[in-house]
């Protein structure tokens, strides 16, 4: 089978991290030219290769000129849907007040998240097979965001509701639904927080990428979504407590959201700088800051 061209550009450089040739191909689209040997393994006092200060300057200067039209676009949307959703408050203030009159509910919002989820998940799920080129090819180029991709912008929407297995998906779900019950907002501000949150999440592990704080060029951005949301219920909304809505009969136990948020940031910090990344922290990280600064100026 030939290689499958996904339009992700390498950048021309040494890359710190050794990859073998099934990496490569993951990765990229592109497996090891023939004739060439993968890279070598790398001592093993190497803990971090990916450290911010082990590269060259030239090196950060061009890859920073990646990052400039992902900031420039997730700044422009977040500064728009901010704005529009103002001039809609101020106009129909009893929308926000009396929450019967929205033509959206927010349960209504909430099962459409749900499916979007569940249907990006579904197409990533058939691309992993051998058999299904073009979606592995729609997924890479539109459901995972790439810093180094030519869609870095687009694909930036459709990793707000991809997820990388099945387990993930579901406590993403289950957060989700967690959240959704527990705070007492519109489907106008949720939409608005969700979105953002999920880009900005992106946008963070562009910058991760770049400064080479993470170890793989791709992400998905649906847990930065959903924390965003949590973030912003701590800061608008600090006496709300959560519980899970089907058990809470049989485990009467609610957690206030600051314990839960804060954990999580600290953890997603710690992993950012350490050596090894199991999940895209840096996106988490960029989500709960998103949130709790829309719930501060809210």
């Amino acid at each position: 089978m030939p290689p499958l061209r996904t339009g992700v550009a390498e950048p021309p450089y040494p890359q710190p991290r050794v990859l073998n040739s099934g990496d490569i191909e993951h990765l990229s689209g592109q497996s090891t030219p023939p004739g060439q040997s993968p890279p070598q393994t790398p001592p093993a006092d190497q803990k971090n290769p990916y450290g911010l200060f082990n590269q060259k300057p030239g090196q950060l200067k061009y890859r920073l000129s990646f990052l400039v039209k992902p900031t420039i676009f997730v700044a422009s949307f977040a500064a728009g849907s901010n704005w529009l959703l103002s001039y809609h408050k101020k106009k129909n203030p009893e929308v926000y007040t009396d929450h019967s009159r929205q033509k959206i509910s927010k349960d209504t919002l909430f099962k459409g998240i749900v499916l979007a989820n569940v249907s990006v998940f579904a197409i990533s799920q058939l691309a992993k097979k051998n058999n299904w080129i073009r979606f592995r090819q729609f997924e890479r180029q539109y459901l995972i965001c790439s810093v180094y991709s030519k869609t870095a912008v687009p694909s930036m929407f459709g990793s707000v509701f991809n997820h990388i297995d099945f387990q993930h998906i579901c406590l993403n779900m289950l957060a989700l639904t967690v959240i959704e019950a527990a705070m007492p907002i519109d489907a106008y501000t949720m939409a608005h927080v969700y979105t953002n949150g999920g880009l900005f999440g992106c946008l963070g592990s562009y910058i991760s990428n770049v400064l080479r704080l993470k170890r793989w060029p791709m992400a998905r951005g649906a847990s930065a979504a959903i924390l965003s949301l949590y973030a912003y219920t701590v800061a608008e909304y600090p006496e709300v407590k959560l519980s899970v809505p089907l058990l809470k009969e049989v485990i009467p136990l609610e957690v206030p959201t600051k314990y839960i948020v804060w954990p999580c940031a600290i953890l997603d910090a710690y992993k950012v700088m350490g050596s090894s990344q199991k999940v895209e922290n840096s996106a988490h990280l960029a989500g709960v800051c998103y949130g709790y600064l829309q719930g501060l100026f809210d």
